[in-house]
């Protein structure tokens, strides 16, 4: 077993810098009035009056204008679009009494949405339904996979995707769980499987990334088995490390980062192409969850607590923590995403729920300071469950995803900041 211990194992050379992608900005909005000359005569001949923010008709040069002062509702005091919608889809899935969650959201460099939801059924395993959407929300494909939970997915080169989860077999009368790994095309065809590290008790997956020949997979039990897999899921190189491990990123020029749990407080661990170990760092912090993605030039290490969450900023080439600062939100249960949107204002979009229950779209400055929300698909709607948020490189948006309310209906939107 290779032992990685914080502090031990440092890389100190720098891996790249990575090119902050660019966000797509809303365009500036025009004056609310504009000068104009008029004769004393043509002055009688009609009424030309500026434009009434807070009306609720927008006019002139008005971005929008919802008929209040609020500046924390898409729409601020000043009548201007603080936050571009592109679309909202509602009607994406049956309705379902079953216990129905979204696990994971993906974007391909095309712009081509992924995203995953399961059935959960206790006694013979769940169902997972896949589904695939183009950059404008149409419907590409949809298919599901029966006895297999799957807890994360990742888009891969060609439109294909990778999921991963628990598995569920039975031979006779006995049953049993497992580590699953599928491959879909670009249609939705399951075109390679993998199982293993069965278990008849329990089934921890961490997460799974897509580089730009081979898949990593993280297999998580008492220890965690970071894989990497061929296009055919064939196993090619396994790495052991002595933490349990929840989530996995690997979009940073092929290395691979991970964040794991010891004692319950958050490692995170570098490893080369090659998954070569680099460094593991000790943030201090406890948590529920994490995810990874990029920030700048860093990465960004989100913590979800029980009251607040934690944001970590981390150097990827030698592990240093560069900042840790909390993430509470009024009104908002602590984020278990938060995405990071370009260096210029450091600013930060997430979308977690309100205290009732209802989804929201959130953008915020590095000290916390809310400077829009947005209730999310629309300001009517409740959610079945916590919602799902990733940012596409494709256009510098992003998309989040949903459940409307008892009928657990699907719903996705997608938005610039």
């Amino acid at each position: 077993m290779l032992s990685l211990r914080a502090g031990i194992l440092r890389h100190t050379s720098a891996l790249g810098l990575l090119v902050p992608l660019a966000c797509a900005q809303s365009e500036p909005q025009a004056s609310a009035t504009s000068a104009s000359t008029t004769s004393a005569a043509d002055a009688t001949d009609g009424d030309d009056s500026a434009a009434i923010c807070g009306d609720g008709v927008v006019e002139g040069g008005e971005g929008c204008d919802d008929g209040n002062a609020d500046d924390l509702d898409g729409c601020s005091a000043a009548c201007t679009r603080d936050i571009d919608i592109r679309w909202c889809r509602t009607d994406l899935s049956p309705p379902t009494s079953i216990p129905t969650i979204i696990t994971d959201i993906d974007v391909s460099d095309s712009g081509r949405i992924a995203l995953s939801r399961v059935e959960t059924v206790l006694v013979q395993g769940g169902t997972t339904h896949l589904h695939a959407f183009d950059a404008e929300g149409v419907d590409v494909w949809s298919t599901s996979i029966e006895r297999m939970e799957a807890a994360s997915l990742a888009t891969a080169p060609g439109e294909a995707l990778i999921t991963a989860g628990c598995g569920h077999w039975t031979s006779g009368d006995v049953g049993t769980r497992g580590q699953q790994f599928n491959l879909l095309d670009n249609t939705g065809a399951i075109v390679a499987e993998l199982q293993g590290g069965q278990n008849s008790h329990t089934c921890n997956l961490g997460d799974v990334g897509a580089l730009a020949q081979s898949v990593i997979g993280v297999w998580s039990d008492s220890t965690s088995l970071i894989r990497e897999l061929n296009a055919a899921l064939d196993p090619v190189n396994d790495v052991t490390l002595p933490l349990l491990a929840s989530s996995i990123y690997t979009g940073w020029f092929d290395y691979t980062f991970v964040a794991a749990q010891l004692d319950g407080v958050v490692q995170v661990a570098g490893f080369s192409p090659a998954l070569s170990p680099l460094w593991v760092t000790d943030t201090g912090v406890q948590g529920m969850g994490t995810a990874i993605t990029a920030a700048g030039e860093d990465l960004l290490v989100t913590i979800e607590g029980a009251e607040t969450s934690t944001r970590v900023t981390i150097a990827p080439g030698t592990g240093e923590v560069l900042e840790l600062a909390p993430v509470a939100l009024a009104d908002l249960s602590p984020p278990r995403h938060v995405e990071f949107i370009d260096g210029d204002s450091g600013d930060l979009v997430t979308v977690t729920m309100t205290a009732d229950g209802r989804p929201t779209a959130v953008r915020f400055t590095p000290d916390g300071d809310v400077l829009w929300s947005r209730r999310l698909p629309n300001e009517t709607a409740t959610s079945g469950d916590a919602v799902v948020l990733a940012r596409s490189a494709h256009d510098g948006t992003f998309v989040a995803a949903g459940h409307i309310g008892e009928e657990q209906r699907l719903w996705l939107c997608k938005f610039a900041p």
